[in-house]
């Protein structure tokens, strides 16, 4: 059987670029999680930045986001760490996810009184 040049030209460029291919490939799932990842914590910053008492701590101290006692002194906050249990994830990859991050409202807790005795929304 005789082999042609052009079937060891194909075989030898199958062998050498082969291998380059599969990580490629591999990386369909990770990409698909990550930006999945990436939407949680868009959603999240612009959430944190609604809240300017609990984006100050965590601009402090990122690990705060997993410990109760920050969830407890932040309970909207809290609530929302649990509803997102991704969040904590994110933040311990990413130690700098407040750094850059500004308050968008000026500030106050959820569901204390206004001056006149209405509750705030």
């Amino acid at each position: 059987m005789q082999n042609s040049p052009a079937i060891r030209l194909l075989l030898a460029c199958s062998l050498v670029l082969g291998p380059l291919a599969a990580p490629a490939l591999s990386q369909a799932t990770p990409k698909e999680s990550t930006s999945a990842e990436s939407k949680e914590a868009a959603e999240f910053r612009e959430f944190i930045a609604q809240h300017p008492k609990a984006l100050a701590e965590l601009k402090k101290d990122p690990s705060l986001v997993s410990k109760p006692a920050f969830s407890k002194d932040h309970p909207v906050v809290g609530e929302y760490i649990s509803s997102h249990p991704k969040v904590k994830e994110i933040v311990k990859a990413n130690p700098g996810f407040f750094t850059n991050l500004t308050p968008s409202t000026p500030g106050g807790e959820h569901g204390k009184k206004k001056k006149n005795g209405e509750k705030k929304e």
